[in-house]
């Protein structure tokens, strides 16, 4: 069983990729682009260039959607004309293009072909240029057959990701936390995990602490930062596992806090030497519930089992003289009801006038607080999320959908709330964007989002 909603990233060094002539691998110095913008680093840190009008890049799939992103920087020539400039073509035919962003970001989307039949399909993307370089980064594509040791890229809503304690959603973008103890398991085959956020800068607090666990071994200590600049950034790195075996793994994230810090935010999950197949062996209960003994959530780091020589686990000291202790307990248990039951025999009036007066008594108690926690059940069917999270649905403006309002600079603005409909803490908080915000900088969708999506179908062109 295939788990829809993964897709596949294809970097642009990948030999499946086909170049024609004019095409470079940037490096060194032309590869200097990681401090753009706020939509993160170079994917992998390698772009290919060209200044030859005319180059293209092609790739073949099985699937159903693709999109094709790079590093973004065009200059406006002329009214309406920019340098760079590109031609997206799939199976032969031209789509439309987003309208162009006159401002330097990594990670944008150029071409996004949406809502392809089941089946092979050829993605081609051509360079129009005067002389301004063009930068390629990486292809995602959905495929609809099982595919093994790929990239994958898995979102916030993915099927096998068990969120336990309190969450909430930030538009259909990601899911945060901003309680100690939320956490989440996650199972995957691969050979390497990355975990990307999003920082929100309405969220903005200082550095929250967080552990992540991988097979029930020594829990990882990693910081929850916030944006610095004063906007929202995206594609942020927030942790890497070293290289793994290749193997069924168990990830496990837990947020430490404390109160009022940055939130845990989960935006999508990069797993190297992975699979879109669904994780049907049920994680065992400490995975889900408590950890595996090594997940402290007290603080950062953990103590893990002392190992013998041999590398087996020491003996179980402390359940040798927890069961001495507790029959110790136990026996004096039964001395104490013992002399109980004698003085009750002899107070009997004395204790009826006490349970006269309990019962016209009210008892004083502290306010009560509920959480609804997060159920680890799984979601079936493509508009399901997970149990327990709040959302608030709309249009969030990005570059995978394009710029088109005119009179904004070509930036959009939010179609939802500009303003959150409750305070930070809240998880249901809905993470948009203010016109000042928008202002040379961009509103982002994750990247799997606009695969998810369906937009109106393309209005096909024959290319001339």
């Amino acid at each position: 069983m295939t788990e829809f909603r993964r897709s596949v990233v294809i970097d642009d060094t990948d030999p499946r990729i086909s170049y024609s002539d004019g095409w470079t691998r940037a490096s060194g110095a032309t590869n200097n682009h990681n401090g753009n913008g706020n939509f993160g680093a170079v994917y992998q840190n390698t772009l290919h260039t060209t200044t030859v009008s005319g180059a293209n890049m092609s790739f073949t799939f099985t699937g159903i959607s693709a999109n094709i992103f790079g590093t973004n920087d065009p200059v406006e020539v002329s009214p309406g004309v920019f340098d760079p400039d590109i031609v997206c073509i799939v199976d032969g035919m031209i789509v439309p293009k987003w309208d162009p962003f006159p401002f330097p970001e990594n990670n944008w989307l150029f071409c996004n072909f949406d809502q392809l039949s089941e089946g092979e399909h050829t993605v081609r993307l051509q360079v129009i240029t005067q002389g301004r370089p063009f930068w390629f980064d990486r292809i995602i594509y959905r495929p609809i057959d099982v595919v093994e040791n790929e990239t994958m890229m898995i979102n916030q809503d993915d099927s096998d990701i068990n969120y336990t304690g309190e969450w909430g959603s930030l538009g259909d973008v990601a899911h945060h936390t901003g309680t100690m103890g939320g956490s989440f398991v996650f199972p995957f085959f691969g050979t390497r995990l990355t975990l990307v956020s999003m920082l929100p800068v309405e969220l903005a607090k200082p550095p929250g602490q967080a552990v992540y666990i991988i097979d029930g071994g020594e829990a990882i200590p990693f910081t929850v930062v916030s944006p610095t600049g004063g906007i929202s950034e995206y594609v942020d790195t927030t942790f890497e596992t070293t290289t793994l075996p290749q193997a069924r793994h168990m990830l496990r994230v837990t947020y430490l806090g404390p109160g009022g810090r940055a939130p845990l935010v989960l935006d999508h999950i990069l797993v190297e030497n992975g699979s879109n197949r669904r994780d049907l062996q049920p994680p065992v209960l400490s995975d889900v519930a408590s950890g595996t003994g090594s997940d402290t959530v007290g603080g950062p780091t953990a103590t893990p089992m002392p190992k013998l020589a041999g590398g087996t686990d020491g003996p179980p000291v402390g359940i040798i003289t927890g069961g001495i202790l507790g029959g110790l307990a136990l026996v004096l248990l039964m001395f104490l009801a013992l002399c109980y039951v004698r003085r009750r025999a002899g107070s009997s009036t004395k204790q009826n006038g006490l349970e006269n007066a309990a019962s016209t008594a009210t008892v004083a108690t502290g306010p009560v607080f509920s959480r609804i926690p997060l159920a680890s059940g799984k979601n079936t069917l493509p508009d399901m999320h997970p149990p327990g999270l709040r959302f608030q649905m709309g249009n969030s403006p990005s570059p995978l959908e394009g710029y088109t309002n005119s009179a904004n600079g070509g930036r959009p603005l939010p179609s939802f709330l500009v303003q959150p409909t409750s305070p930070p803490d809240n998880p249901g908080f809905v993470v948009t964007a203010s016109n000042s915000t928008l202002a040379g900088r961009s509103e982002y969708r994750e990247e799997s989002n606009s695969l998810r999506s369906a937009p109106p179908p393309y209005v096909l062109y024959a290319p001339s």
